[in-house]
């Protein structure tokens, strides 16, 4: 089976100029798809993705390439995905929730994550 994305809406997806302390953003995303086996259409899939995110701070990380200075970036994404399947007929809701912690640093993008 292959997924087909039929089309997809996000809004939100700009990191901030400047990370001040606390500061929060929120990206949203939709998909529509298609599940295909062969060449036979076999289901549907909508999924829909909110993740917020906020400025937690400044941090020294060390990775293999040295040690830099730091802003670090929580994120809670929820994404909730209905995916119809014609084998069956079955409809079902997919939920997942995952909590994320990211580094950038100036001039080098993700440091660590």
């Amino acid at each position: 089976m292959t997924m087909t994305v039929d089309s997809v809406n996000a809004t939100g997806y700009v990191i901030p100029n400047a990370f001040t302390d606390g500061k929060t953003w929120s990206e949203d995303l939709m998909v529509n798809g298609t599940y295909v086996e062969g060449t036979e259409v076999k289901g549907t899939v909508v999924s829909e993705a909110k993740m917020d995110c906020t400025t937690a701070g400044t941090e020294s990380v060390k990775v293999a390439a040295g040690t830099f200075d730091t802003v670090k970036i929580t994120c809670h994404s929820n994404q909730v995905a209905t995916v119809t399947l014609t084998v069956g007929g079955s409809t079902g809701p997919i939920t997942t929730i995952q909590d994320s912690t990211q580094w950038y640093a100036q001039g080098v993008e993700w440091s660590k994550r």
